[in-house]
Order: structure tokens, then sequence, then C-alpha cells
């Protein structure tokens, strides 16, 4: 038994130590952090109800990753594995535009997100790394002079964005089209139609803040708090919190605005509890373990041994940064609100494991190329 559960984890303890036991730590603050804001909640059964529930999805995210670092990634990019996650992913996505008023699509904040209890764009946007990391990894003058090839890679993004428009779920749609320009970038887009594609989003933006209601009410919330300092409430209580932590904190259970005065506390907001009961010390800590992840995750990207492992691997850690850098941003006020969590902290199930899944991928694409060099280094000896 010891030695199958070895062999089991052998993969992953092979793979970046540091970045592991970096996912390892934001897991546990998102542990205790979910513990203390989901604890006061009406609609939780216990005082642990939510901290179990986070615990069983933390363990199937972690029984995710020691998979996706097993497995090969090289084989993701076989058709049968990549179609299918991409079927998966934007198949449900499209499905819930489809079925959203039939009673089977789940709906939060007026859009239709979830569909057999799964939330189809947290597998989605793995499905998006996967497609541009194959269809860009060749380096975009090769796959410019096809122009069949560029299609085929911007096909399934602009679907899934416009899909994720539809639900309507704007903050998704913004954090894939950001993953699709990074790609882009990476894979060699000139810069002359990289501009082109920036001012046709901004263009898109901008017609959507002219003409889509619940964009330019955000919009117009979020101007006015920067400009005139109007604060909305969710927000203001966010900032309160965090005001009211100082420099050391209330401590570990002393958060007073998760007793039902800050909305979606234990998800969204999770962070103003973390900075109310850490204070700047705390809240510093996540900050630069984001910032390790980051350093870890493009690091094992440009050691990949091939454009498809270097775009996948930058393409999974840019995920997992946007996610990050909005929710810091929306909580703190210096982005509008878009209702994204913040990755392995906030209260959740389906961004949780896959955001596992990803950081297995890592690990995969890390062990590999280690894996390689031991066998160069043995050749050489002998």
């Amino acid at each position: 038994m010891t030695r199958l559960l070895r062999d089991l984890v052998h993969p992953v303890l092979a793979g970046d130590r540091m970045l592991l036991t970096i996912v390892g730590v934001l897991c546990l603050i998102g542990l205790v952090a979910v513990y203390d804001a989901g604890s006061f909640r009406a609609e939780a059964r216990s005082s642990t109800d939510y901290l179990f529930r986070f615990a069983v999805r933390m363990a199937i995210g972690w029984g995710a990753l020691v998979v996706a670092a097993r497995f090969p990634y090289r084989r993701l990019r076989e058709a049968p594995v990549r179609w299918g996650l991409i079927l998966l992913g934007t198949g449900l996505v499209v499905a819930t535009v489809g079925l959203r008023f039939t009673g089977l699509v789940g709906e939060r904040s007026g859009a239709g997100r979830w569909i057999l209890l799964v939330q189809p764009v947290e597998i989605a946007k793995l499905a998006v790394v996967l497609h541009l990391a194959h269809a860009l990894g060749p380096g975009w003058d090769r796959v410019a002079r096809t122009p069949r090839r560029v299609i085929e890679a911007l096909a399934l993004p602009g679907v899934t964005v416009a899909a994720l428009a539809l639900q309507p779920n704007y903050g998704n749609a913004v954090v894939l089209t950001l993953l699709t320009v990074y790609a882009l970038v990476v894979a060699g887009l000139p810069k002359r139609w990289l501009a082109v594609s920036l001012g046709g989003a901004a263009g898109l933006a901008l017609l959507g803040v002219a003409f889509v209601h619940r964009i330019s009410y955000r919009v117009h919330i979020w101007l006015d708090s920067l400009l005139h300092g109007d604060v909305p409430y969710q927000v203001r209580q966010g900032l309160i919190a965090m005001g009211s932590g100082g420099v050391t904190g209330q401590g570990v259970g002393g958060s007073h605005q998760r007793l039902a005065f800050l909305p979606d506390a234990h998800t969204d907001f999770i962070f103003a509890v973390i900075g109310e009961e850490t204070g700047l010390i705390g809240a510093a800590v996540v900050l630069a373990l984001f910032g390790l992840l980051a350093h870890r995750g493009y690091a094992i990207a440009r050691g990949a041994g091939d454009g498809f492992g270097r775009l996948l691997a930058g393409g999974v850690t840019t995920m997992l940064l946007i996610y990050a850098m909005i929710n810091l941003g929306m909580v703190t006020g210096l982005l509008p609100v878009m209702g994204l969590p913040l990755p392995f902290i906030s209260y959740g199930g389906s961004a949780l494991v896959t955001n596992l899944a990803a950081v297995g991928v890592l690990i995969n694409i890390d062990g590999q190329k280690r894996d390689m060099n031991d066998r160069l280094r043995r050749l050489r000896r002998s």
C-alpha cells in the first residue's frame, strides 16, 4: 500500500516542489478563510458546513492534480483528448444559453451559469488554453501561412466568448479574451496585427458599455467610485473590512464584516475577510504567494521542451494570474465588480477543481523536462 501510494504521487513530487508548496499554502489559507466567512451564513446548516463542502471539493481537486501530473502533457494535444475537453467545456457553455429557461440551468445574479451542478466555463477555460497552445504552438509565422489554420485557431475562443456574453458572464468573457491575446503575443503575432486585434476588442468593449445595460451600469458605478468616491455597498464594506484590519488584523475569526454585512464574503470578496483578520501582513502574504506562483509558472513555461508546452504552461499560469488580479482589483475598488473568484481561496467547486488540475499540468510539464535532463546527464556520463 505504501509503495502504491509512493508510485502514485512520485510524478507530483518529481515536479516543482516550490510550486506545490505555494499552492498548498494558498489552499490552507482558503480553508481557514472559508470557515471564518461561511460559518455565520444563514443558509449554512452548521458552523462547519461550508468548510466541510470546501474540503471535499479540495480533496477532489488535489486528486485531479495528481491525475494531471501523471498524464503526459503531450498527449493532451491528441484529438480525442483535446476535442473531448472542448466539447465538454464549450459545448456545455453553449448549452447553458440554449437551455437557460428550461429549468436545467442554474442562475446567479441573472446569469445562467450552471448545468448539471457544474459551471462549464471552468472546463471551457482549460479547453481554450489547450486549444490555443496546440494551434499556435508552431509559431505565428507558420500558422499564418494557411488562412484556414488562423480561422481554426481563433474560432473556438470566439465561440466561447460569444456564448459567455450571452449567458451573460462578461467577467469570464474578458478573461478568455485576455488569454487569447496572450497566446497570440507569445506565438509571435506581428505588432500591426496585434494593434488591430486590440483595437477590435476595445471597440467591442465600447459597444458593450454603450448598448448593454448590465455592462454600462457596472462601469458607471465603477467610474463614479473612482472619480467621486461614490463607492457601491459591496465594495465599501470590503474596504471597511480591510481598513479595520490595520497592519496585524483583528485575529483569525475576528471579522465583523462576515456577519452578513459583506455580500459574497466566502466567495468573490473573501480577500476582504483575509485583510480584516490578518491585516496588511496577511494580505501581503497572499500577494507574495501569487507573485511566486507567477515566477514558478513562467519559469516552467520557459523551460518547456517544445512550443506546445511553453504556450500551455504560460497559458495556465496567465489564467490563474488574471483571475487573481481581477478579483483583487474588484475587491479594492480598482476594477469593476465582475464576480470572479480568487484562485484556491474562494469557496467553490468547479473553479477549485479545474485550477488544481491546471497546476497538475504545470507539474507534468516541469517533471517531464526534469526527466529528460536526467536522461541526458546519464547519457553523457556513460
